[in-house]
């Protein structure tokens, strides 16, 4: 009896941890589902759990991993604060073995190792400093250049590979909302008094059509500024709903109108 009062005590904790699906298939196929505790996840699910590649939104960062039986599994990346990126690796939803810190120039900053969830080693990158001399012939043997040639090479242009389906994309959008009351002469000084709103949507590519691909839309975040005008916030309330209307629905866009999300 005991046994299975705490069983079913377990169910109910386990199910306490989520709070509803916002769009999409959240049982078997591609969703997105907000956890109590805020955050959100958007990708694969399977029998109601988290299973396949997803992207989770937290109060730490966005991390992108593969799942399996809700818990993250394999190679990870975080994107932290300042642009700055974590990769490292997770078993059974706990991180396990070597990872590194990147800041935004992608140079490492710091090395990790982690056992079983918890962090073992922890050791900050040193700069390399530059040396002026003469390269010695064991130097040259194994393959370092001796001198660089100053020689000014035309800049290459930057060619970006083809998004694959399953990738996760984001972009931005402007919302503007007129503060009129409704009176002509308030309409028109509401549509120079407008409240603006900034928003970085996040979508998961299907398939590409020509020079577009077909996205789907999987959730949206406001971009508050830090200083806003006096009506800012009474309107947000629009530009959330605004928002919101768009998460589940495809658009089409082109490569250089998104962003890859890490």
């Amino acid at each position: 009896m005991k046994k299975a009062i705490l069983t079913l005590i377990t169910a109910i904790v386990s199910l306490s941890c989520y709070a509803a699906c916002i769009s999409g298939d959240c049982k078997n196929g591609k969703g997105v589902y907000e956890l109590k505790n805020g955050s959100v996840y958007s990708g694969d699910f399977k029998n109601g759990k988290p299973h396949g590649l997803g992207l989770i939104k937290t109060t730490k960062g966005i991390c992108k991993s593969n799942w399996i039986g809700g818990k993250k599994e394999g190679k990870a990346i975080w994107k932290l604060e300042n642009d700055s990126k974590l990769y490292c690796s997770y078993k059974n939803g706990k991180k396990q073995g070597k990872g590194k810190l990147v800041n935004a120039d992608n140079k490492v900053v710091a090395i990790y190792l982690w056992k079983n969830g918890k962090l073992i080693k922890q050791k900050k990158a040193q700069a390399k400093k530059k040396t002026v001399g003469v390269v010695s012939n064991e130097e040259i043997k194994v393959g370092e250049p001796a001198v660089e040639n100053h020689v000014e090479k035309e800049p290459v242009a930057e060619v970006k590979p083809d998004l694959m389906p399953g990738q996760m994309i984001s972009f931005r959008e402007s919302f503007s909302y007129n503060t009129g009351d409704g009176s002509f002469l308030s309409n028109l000084m509401g549509s120079y008094l407008t409240a603006d709103y900034s928003v970085r949507f996040y979508g998961v590519v299907e398939q590409q059509l020509g020079d577009r691909y077909k996205i789907v839309i999987t959730h949206g975040e406001i971009l508050d500024p830090k200083w806003a005008s006096m009506n800012y916030f009474d309107y947000k309330g629009y530009a959330v709903r605004d928002m919101n209307q768009k998460i589940g629905n495809a658009i089409f866009m082109t490569q250089e109108e998104v962003v890859l999300v890490d």
